[in-house]
């Protein structure tokens, strides 16, 4: 990375059935690039008890005056929203489904190719319960 740059990386995954996902390729900042800023983050989401996540978030600095962070989770839907959507009478495959849709956004809605944007979130519609009523064409 040049000096004096700012980068950013959001990385995120759901993963059902007996899926799994692994993150591990470690990101550098080069001898020359003083001054950047640089983000790394890895979001996972566990649909099923028999999927996994194996992550790794690596940062590799080689230059002395930047600001570097990363992080990484791994967790499932939260119990409290779900009861909360369905004590409202949102039945669960759609109260699960925003909940997803949620979670997906906030990578989606990041692409900076809006047709690969507009793409991943017409699947989203299709794939998700509820999620159409809460996308805009």
């Amino acid at each position: 990375m040049p000096a004096r740059t700012s980068a950013s990386g959001k990385l995120g995954s759901s993963l059902r059935a007996r899926a799994s996902s692994s993150l591990g390729r470690p990101r550098s900042e080069q001898p020359g690039a003083q001054k950047t800023n640089a983000r790394q983050t890895n979001n996972n989401l566990l649909l099923s008890q028999q999927a996994h996540v194996d992550t790794k978030p690596e940062l590799l600095i080689y230059a002395d005056d930047v600001k570097c962070a990363h992080g990484a989770t791994v967790g499932e839907l939260d119990e409290l929203s779900l009861f909360y959507l369905r004590a409202r009478g949102i039945p669960d495959d759609i109260a699960r489904g925003l909940l997803l849709l949620g979670f997906l956004r906030e990578v989606v809605d990041k692409v900076p190719n809006q047709v690969v944007q507009e793409t991943l979130h017409h699947q989203l519609a299709h794939h998700l319960p509820g999620a159409s009523n809460w996308l805009e064409d």
